[in-house]
């Protein structure tokens, strides 16, 4: 039975469809000038929220000068993106992961995370292979013995330890460890036993480091908080090694009994899928430069044709046929440096392959002086004739800048390394692309599967002016800015309404919910289905209970609202005369309220009595209005009575108090991302004094109980469906407004004049807001 360890190593070293060490790398041949960085200031910990500001920083100026600008990379920054989690493989030559000032601790070194830190040397065993020319003929080679145990994490280990004690090697074939733990009966343990540790440095070694540090470096990367994985592959042998253990194992596959074979498939394919699982994107700066349409495309078939015989499950797990879209995970190549009209194989897979269509992109190089196709990279090439638009996007491939600055490890100051300037190759255009991937799915909280966010790179991607080429640009150039923003207008809830017309004011008598609303966002959706978040306080009003400072003679009172913090709803009250006529009881005072849209009737309390009444909205809660996804026909009433004291307290001194206790009843709509339950309310009035002054207190109308409920969309989907999330709010204030005032009245001047001085305290049911009022009257007596 083949070990697990073994699995994962097979899957890697097979030359399959994955094009795992196939060909050579997509970076240009020229060898880049070096040049040691002077120290930049560290940019600020927030970056701003202005965009242009991000280009007058290190990143832009020094560290990456006109590649991040080119691709918008400043708009994301100035949405505090930087990649954080999202995991990039790094298939690719070995990543230094000594070099922590780019890298930090965002570098993962274990199997179980799916590093791979050696490569694997299927032809160990053999007298003329590299590791027997070590160790027969070369002294300054050397090898390490160990023993797994069947432990998987053996190998990444040993690797760490060996550079740990004597750091890298300096030189390709010098340094190379061999696992004693083998069956020697099984041919997968004993073709895998053998591991290179390889070397960083030189221009084939650093290939993965400066890949990697274009896509998430601290200083020259897209994504600077992204998680990276080595995937070590040996690009800079002639491939020896790996056609070796192909065609040994596709022999023996070929042999085995069916059982044995399906059981094979079977471990294969489990293997392939839980190594995908372990990465979002893997970057694959390489591909084998075979162009010729039909010889690529009799290949392939042949490809095919075999694993489809020997090994379907496995190539299902490959083209990850059998995962949802959503979980696939995203493969970025390289196009090529040849300056050819299609891209290389590899890059072009998914012209041939329609499995690998909406997670497999190809990326060509453009000249970030320029903005035009660089003279070395591979062009797009073609869409196939049964190529779905609707479901993939405009193309598979799209363009980024392919000159960049990449870290490149100092052989005489390990652990450290140089910047090297103007490094060119289509190699360094897809880790821009990667690492801009990493930005989108951060940016859009995973609410979208990994062909999403593919889909929407494609469809952002600038096609304008030259771009409009997709024979050459394919979908276009990548564009950040546009991919971060909203396609169309945005919409809110169920309803779909526009966000910017959708509004709730909530009445006064629930004071503030600013506060209980704090950290809840509102996901409004752009005309592509992506969700996009703004703070639902700012969407959220409070009404207010707006009192005149002109002060009321006590005359009149009888003539006013019949409870205080009535003035909210915006009614005008009236005494009814006659009320015998109208069929009412003689000698009681009755009132009638009228809005814009609203009605009340009561029955105003007498000395000792009750009195009672009730109000109907149609438009309006209270006085309070929404719009939009809000409800746009909103209805509410209220029902309430009220009892009165009226005690002589002697020395002319009278005190009139009134409570009221009601309910209140919204109707919201049934779609509305707000509903309300109905709340019982209070409000209360004191007044002592003679007829010239009075001093008063008065609580206005408040909710003492209630509950409000925001079904608010998460911003994910499911079978098309929008999910959502319900949050509940308590609707009693945080505090209880007291109004303070002292009135007072005489005769003056033909008439009568008043004053009033007061002092509200907790203002509009709201913690320590306090106001302050001074008014004066006049009413002329003729």
């Amino acid at each position: 039975m083949m070990q697990n360890r073994y699995i994962a190593i097979v899957v890697a070293a097979i030359c399959l469809i994955s094009l795992a060490a196939c060909g050579g790398g997509g970076g240009s041949g020229s060898r880049p000038t070096i040049v040691t960085p002077a120290p930049e200031p560290t940019p600020p910990p927030d970056p701003t929220a202005n965009p242009s500001y991000h280009l007058n920083t290190a990143r832009f100026t020094t560290h990456q000068p006109k590649v991040l600008e080119q691709i918008g990379a400043h708009h994301a920054y100035a949405r505090g993106l930087t990649g954080r989690s999202v995991r990039i493989g790094i298939d690719d030559t070995i990543v230094d992961y000594t070099q922590s000032s780019e890298f930090g601790n965002r570098v993962r070194l274990r199997e179980a995370d799916g590093a791979s830190l050696g490569y694997a040397r299927p032809d160990g065993d053999l007298i003329f292979s590299d590791v027997g020319t070590c160790i027969l003929f070369d002294p300054s080679c050397s090898t390490w013995e160990g023993n797994s145990a069947g432990d998987p994490e053996a190998v990444n280990r040993w690797v760490r330890q060996i550079v740990d004690t004597d750091g890298w090697p300096t030189s390709d074939d010098s340094v190379f460890v061999v696992d004693e733990y083998y069956d020697e009966n099984d041919l997968i343990e004993r073709l895998f036993r053998w591991t290179e540790v390889p070397t960083p440095y030189g221009q084939e070694g650093s290939h993965g480091t400066i890949v990697a540090s274009v896509a998430a470096g601290e200083n020259l990367g897209v994504a600077p908080g992204s998680t990276i994985i080595p995937i070590a592959q040996n690009l800079s042998d002639d491939q020896r090694t790996n056609a070796f253990a192909d065609e040994t194992l596709r022999r023996w596959i070929s042999v085995l009994p069916v059982t044995a074979r399906s059981t094979l498939d079977d471990g294969l394919a489990s293997a392939q899928r839980d190594n995908y699982a372990k990465f979002d994107i893997i970057n694959r700066s390489y591909g084998i430069p075979l162009f010729d349409p039909d010889v690529v495309s009799s290949e392939v078939g042949s490809e095919l044709q075999w694993y489809r015989r020997y090994l379907p499950k496995y190539l299902d797990a490959i083209l990850q046929a059998d995962r949802t879209n959503a979980e696939k995970t995203i493969l970025v190549y390289a196009a090529g440096n040849e300056g050819e009209l299609w891209s290389g194989l590899g890059a072009d897979l998914p012209y041939y392959i329609p499995e690998l269509r909406g997670h497999s992109l190809a990326v060509a190089a453009t000249n970030p002086e320029t903005g035009v196709i660089a003279d070395f990279s591979n062009r797009c090439g073609p869409l196939p004739s049964n190529w779905n638009a609707v479901s993939h996007g405009p193309h598979y491939c799209l363009t980024a800048p392919g000159i960049v600055r990449g870290l490149v490890p100092n052989l005489n100051s390990p652990g450290s390394g140089d910047v090297g300037n103007g490094i060119p190759g289509t190699s360094f255009a897809a880790p821009l692309v990667s690492g801009a991937l990493a930005l989108l799915m951060e940016h859009f909280r995973g609410t979208r599967g990994n062909t999403e966010v593919v889909r929407r790179m494609l469809d952002t991607a600038d096609r304008s002016g030259r771009y409009a080429n997709s024979a050459i640009y394919g979908a276009g150039h990548l564009d950040l800015e546009a991919a971060l923003s909203p396609v169309g207008t945005l919409s809110v809830g169920q309803s779909a309404r526009g966000l910017y017309d959708s509004s709730l004011q909530v009445p006064a008598i629930f004071g503030s919910i600013t506060n209980r609303v704090e950290g809840l966002e509102l996901t409004a959706f752009d005309e592509q289905n992506f969700p996009f978040w703004v703070p639902l306080s700012s969407r959220v009003r409070s009404g207010t209970a707006i009192r005149s400072t002109i002060p009321m003679f006590q005359s009149l009172q009888r003539n006013a609202a019949p409870a205080p913090g009535f003035e909210s709803m915006g009614m005008n009250w009236t005494p009814i005369q006659n009320t015998g006529k109208l069929g009412l009881p003689e000698g009681q005072d009755y009132v009638v309220g009228f809005g814009p849209s609203s009605m009340s009737f009561a029955r105003q309390p007498q000395q000792g009595g009750f009195g009672y009444g009730f109000n109907v909205n149609d438009g309006n809660y209270l006085g309070a209005q929404t719009s939009g996804a809000f409800g746009r026909n909103l209805r509410s009433g209220m029902v309430w009575t009220s009892h009165a004291i009226v005690q002589e307290l002697g020395y002319g001194l009278t005190l009139n108090a009134t409570g009221t206790v009601g309910m209140s009843l919204p109707d919201y709509e049934q779609d509305a991302i707000f509903q309300a339950s109905s709340s019982l309310l209070s409000a209360m009035a004191i007044r002592v004094g003679t007829p010239q002054t009075v001093l008063m207190i008065e609580q206005p109308l408040r909710a003492e109980t209630g509950t409000g409920t925001f079904r608010i969309e998460n911003g994910r989907m499911e079978n098309g469906r929008k999910l959502y999330d319900k949050y509940r709010i308590r609707l009693s204030p945080d505090a209880r407004e007291i109004r303070l005032a002292l009135h007072h009245e005489q005769d003056a001047i033909g008439g009568k004049i008043a004053v009033e001085v007061g002092q509200t305290m907790n203002s509009g049911h709201i913690p320590g807001r306090q106001d302050s009022r001074l008014g004066f009257a006049y009413r002329l007596i003729w």
